[in-house]
């Protein structure tokens, strides 16, 4: 079965403690459905989606995986193929990026393929940004809704 035995609350609270982080409210509803979640095939995002961990196996991604860490984080397009897009401000090793991973909570792993909760604290800047190119004037009306679709999509609001 994909759906695994409930997390209780305790489970959950001990969790956030150890990970000294609030999770979404949401995603505390799934774990009291289903602690963790089987490897789903034919999803919408891919052909495959790594199974989810429990709440006990939760961990927030090291500074020394920087090979996840310095990704960059596109929204849901690179912002390199956006013309009107500002310049890239973070030097990884990879080169010149907008915006990267940084330290993010995994929640779901399988080989190369992963899933991560992207916190507030880095998401709150590309929302900016993007609140920012939208008020400046220089972007047409099909370019400001292309923006604030992606961006909604990736982060549920501007």
């Amino acid at each position: 079965s994909l759906f695994k035995k409930p997390a209780i609350e305790a489970h959950i609270t001990e969790a956030e403690s150890r990970l000294n982080t609030q999770l979404p409210e949401d995603y505390k509803t799934f774990l009291c459905i289903s602690n963790g979640f089987g490897a789903a095939w034919g999803h919408p995002l891919g052909d495959y989606q790594p199974p989810l961990h429990p709440v006990s196996s939760l961990r927030w991604l090291q500074d020394c995986e920087d090979y996840f860490t310095e990704l960059s984080l596109d929204i849901p397009a690179p912002w390199h193929h956006w013309p009107f897009a500002p310049a890239p401000k973070t030097q990884t090793s990879y080169g010149e990026e907008h915006f990267t991973v940084g330290r993010a909570l995994e929640i779901g792993t399988e080989g190369i393929d992963n899933t991560w909760l992207v916190p507030p604290s880095t998401v709150s800047p590309i929302k900016e940004q993007v609140r920012d190119m939208l008020a400046s004037g220089e972007l047409g009306q099909r370019e400001k809704e292309s923006v604030s679709c992606a961006v909604g999509g990736f982060a549920g609001s501007i």
